[in-house]
């Protein structure tokens, strides 16, 4: 049985993992071509911006810095979490990359009940509820400490470009 809607999946994802190695080993415009063949076939939004992500690693070692920036938004609208690891790409492309998710911004709107409590993202204080504020895209700790300390809400929030990502507690 052949389902052509999973072969263009695979297909994608064996381009993405060519388009790696080609640029593992310093073949940037082979791993160019590859991925934009993998641009082409990935129908998997995750699938598309692993491959816009590494699309903007290569974009940024061969000096294409308004490319890359492209490459990389369209890599964070898809997913924000999305990250590169220091040691396995240059740092000029990690440093783009960073400066790109600093510039793009979501909302979080966090609601509780009664208000005055305190809001905490990765261990630094927001401020009290009701709280609205802008973040760049990513993945977050957010922790809710009520004003008399005897409840608190803790979730991982996911803050996407132009979104608003809204938490209610009580």
């Amino acid at each position: 049985l052949c389902l052509p809607g999973v072969a263009r999946a695979d297909e994608a994802e064996e381009l993405l993992a060519e388009g790696l190695v080609r640029l593992r080993v310093g073949k940037f415009k082979k791993s160019l071509k590859v991925l934009k063949r993998a641009r082409r076939k990935a129908k998997d939004p995750q699938i598309k911006a692993k491959v816009y992500l590494n699309l903007g690693v290569v974009y940024a070692v061969l000096r294409k810095k308004r490319k890359a920036r492209k490459s990389f938004t369209k890599a964070l609208k898809l997913n924000p979490t999305l990250t590169l690891k220091k040691g396995e790409v240059k740092d000029k492309a990690i440093n783009l990359c960073e400066e790109v998710r600093g510039g793009s911004k979501g909302k979080l709107v966090v609601k509780a009940e009664p208000a005055g409590a305190a809001v905490l993202l990765d261990g630094k204080e927001l401020g009290k509820t009701p709280l609205t504020q802008e973040l760049a895209v990513g993945a977050y700790k957010l922790v809710v400490r009520s004003a008399d300390g005897m409840s608190t809400l803790s979730r991982d929030v996911v803050i996407r470009v132009d979104q608003e990502t809204e938490v209610k507690g009580k």
